[in-house]
């Protein structure tokens, strides 16, 4: 803006100037909505600013960001009580002279997979067997059996209803840990469940040598009993 003076008179006119700057508000965009899976919730946040080099990063929920909130792109570590809540809002600020903006986005939490192997079981070493009936919750619900041991599955380790056949060496060292973990996670993290089966050896009778008596006469017997109790 320009003022110059007027009824000069014999004086010259003279003028000044006045520079009036106009400053735009604030841009900000938090980004899209996003949905992850619980137990794997670290979100990368990308914002938009513009107009100004104040701004910060927020959240109603009690995760945090890194490496700090005032970064254009962050990530967000959410908490135990983000992820049980199934969502929180996170927000993105910005100020300058002019006013202040905030835009916020979504962060939801779908569950991750839960699984379930069964109960601990304990049979007689000499069964050929044991069935076991998984369970997989979320995504496809699918798993895969896997043995400490050197036994193998039948008909497959991909199926949640199977049977184990334990080897010999699962046997005899007394016990063997079945693993079940889920598979086709999408974007979750996978999660394993694990029973124990323990093998119970029979026990074993032993008469200590043959007798020969006379008629009338008792027998003596003499017999061990290993792992078990009994009578004659």
């Amino acid at each position: 803006m320009i003022l110059t003076s007027t009824e000069n008179g014999n004086c010259i006119p003279v003028s000044d100037t006045l520079q009036i700057l106009y400053m735009p508000p604030p841009i900000v965009n938090a980004g899209p909505n996003q949905s992850v899976c619980a137990n794997n919730a670290t979100t990368v946040l990308s914002g938009i600013i513009q107009n100004t080099n104040v701004y910060f990063w927020e959240t109603n929920g009690s995760g945090y960001f890194s490496p700090d909130a005032n970064s254009s792109t962050v990530i967000y570590y959410p908490s135990m009580s983000d992820t049980a809540n199934e969502y929180v809002n996170i927000s993105l600020n910005a100020a300058n002279g002019c006013a202040f903006i905030s835009d916020t986005m979504t962060l939801s939490f779908t569950p991750g997979p839960i699984v379930y192997a069964g109960q601990d079981q304990s049979i007689c070493a000499t069964e050929t067997q044991v069935a076991l009936t998984g369970f997989v919750s979320a995504g496809s619900a699918t798993g895969n059996w896997s043995s400490s041991g050197t036994g193998y599955f039948y008909p497959s380790a991909d199926y949640l209803n199977t049977n184990y056949i334990p080897s010999p060496t699962d046997t005899s060292a007394g016990s063997v840990t079945i693993n079940l973990t889920s598979t086709n996670n999408g974007s979750c993290l996978s999660e394993t469940d694990q029973l124990i089966i323990t093998f119970e050896f029979p026990p074993v009778v032993q008469l200590n040598g043959d007798n020969i008596i006379c008629s009338g006469e008792n027998a003596i017997l003499n017999a061990q009993i290993m792992g078990g109790s009994g009578n004659g």
